[in-house]
């Protein structure tokens, strides 16, 4: 199922939509052709199981959401939100192909469109620091907010992760794992972070 874009949806730095036609052979590019074995590697550390809700939030085309929906199964749930339009135009043709498919639709980590406590994971997977410091603070409250008691937040990046682990904790999610993985002697080395959703998560709707 895909969503339209919102009206409410503007341009934010760092958003990537003009890279939806090139990305999905950007990162077949650097990831040195193993895209599907990072994405199956983010499936085992979010552990999701079927049955499951989960939710990606910056899903850009999608492979990451489909792959999730695949691990959860006709009785879970997957959803993906991009803030580009473009991105999620590029998801809803992969969709429309999946066996298991997934619902993708535009939205902002800093406004999720979920009720609270709806989910059981939430993923970020190489997007948390394309945002400004206070988006992504208002955005780590809205993940809280959806995730269930108990629920699971994974971090995928390049980038060193330890900032989070402050600003996580202020909202509920306390670090659980973190640790790197390496596809390759030549790929990148992909860091993690996995927390916990500790205690009734936050509301904060603040756009």
């Amino acid at each position: 199922m895909n969503r339209p874009a919102s009206a409410s949806n503007t341009k934010q730095p760092g958003q990537l939509g003009a890279w939806a036609p090139f990305y999905d052979l950007t990162m077949k590019v650097l990831t040195l052709g193993r895209e599907r074995a990072l994405r199956q590697m983010e499936v085992d550390l979010s552990s999701a199981k079927v049955g499951d809700t989960v939710l990606e939030v910056g899903c850009g085309t999608g492979t990451l959401t489909l792959a999730l929906a695949k691990q959860v199964g006709a009785t879970g749930r997957v959803h993906g939100v991009d803030i580009a339009p473009q991105m999620i135009r590029v998801a809803g043709r992969k969709n429309t192909r999946a066996d298991v498919p997934a619902t993708f639709q535009v939205g902002r980590i800093e406004r999720l469109p979920f009720p609270d406590a709806t989910f059981d994971v939430a993923v970020c997977s190489f997007m948390i620091f394309h945002m400004p410091g206070n988006v992504r603070q208002r955005g780590l409250r809205e993940i809280s907010r959806v995730l269930r008691a108990g629920g699971t937040f994974l971090v995928v990046d390049t980038a060193a992760l330890d900032p989070l682990s402050g600003p996580m904790a202020e909202v509920g999610l306390v670090e659980t794992d973190t640790g790197t993985r390496k596809l390759g002697w030549l790929a990148p080395t992909a860091r993690y972070l996995r927390a916990t959703a500790h205690k009734d998560p936050p509301t904060d709707r603040t756009a």
